[in-house]
């Protein structure tokens, strides 16, 4: 019903908090960064038609590598899979989370987890 102009977003900002550069930028690969800025931005300013191969396009990387960045950044509990088919990530605020406690309740399991994940490159 209400929404700017496509082109509107262009000269627009997206808001990146201080505590995601400091806590989690510098783990995480330059990809996984890029998946999850573009991710943000189009939180933002939201297109009917955006979709995995648009957004995989539009970011120069494969369909495959946008799904992994995802992943990575669901281990990491900023992001949540919300749909399959098609698939569908909702960003969780930084700050939330950390006022609920969502913290990983396994820590080893959570180690295991990523070491497994960076042998496969997934």
């Amino acid at each position: 019903m209400f929404g700017f102009d496509e082109r509107y977003a262009m000269f627009d900002i997206t808001p990146v908090e201080n505590q995601f550069i400091l806590e989690y930028l510098p783990d995480a690969k330059g990809d996984y960064i890029k998946v999850y800025l573009y991710g943000l931005m189009r939180c933002y300013h939201p297109e009917d038609d955006m979709n995995l191969g648009r957004m995989s396009r539009e970011l120069n990387m494969t369909e495959d590598e946008v799904t992994t960045a995802f992943r990575y950044w669901e281990r990491r509990g900023l992001v949540r899979r919300v749909s399959d088919k098609p698939p569908k990530w909702q960003y969780i605020n930084i700050k939330q989370k950390d006022l609920s406690g969502a913290e990983a309740k396994d820590p080893e399991y959570e180690a295991f987890s990523d070491a497994v994940y960076a042998a496969f490159d997934k």
